[in-house]
């Protein structure tokens, strides 16, 4: 089991949004048990800041957007995430703040080595366009 304090770097996400899956990526700076960080997923480019209890390993998380081209209202607007950390990922659920009962399913876990190399390694066996 990994420690979420010592996890400070690249995160890749999902959210479930209108039956759609939801690819992001993240840049998490943890400090203790207090986290920032930036990221961006289909909707734009986002700040976010957070809080992980190591006692019961819930993670709470308001996520801003800085930039959305596809629906510019959402800038400055936090978007609730609270989930728990399992040692692995964080699984949990996502609401906006002035209407809690509309949102989904979240989930976000530490890029590893393992996975950057995979990706790489499908690009390079791409066969090439003529």
């Amino acid at each position: 089991m990994k420690e979420f304090s010592s996890l400070s770097g690249p995160w890749i996400g999902q959210s479930m949004q209108g039956g759609f899956r939801l690819s992001e990526t993240i840049d998490l700076k943890i400090r203790g048990n207090s986290f920032t960080g930036f990221g961006s997923d289909s909707d734009g480019e986002f700040e976010l800041v957070g809080e992980y209890d190591p006692a019961d390993s819930m993670v709470s998380i308001v996520r801003t957007y800085a930039f959305a081209p596809k629906n510019p209202s959402q800038v400055g607007y936090p978007f609730i995430y609270v989930g728990r950390w399992t040692g692995d990922y964080v699984a949990g659920r996502w609401m906006m703040s002035t209407n809690p009962g509309e949102g989904d399913r979240f989930e976000m876990w530490p890029e590893s080595p393992e996975e950057l190399s995979i990706s790489q390694f499908t690009e390079i066996e791409e066969p090439m366009a003529r």
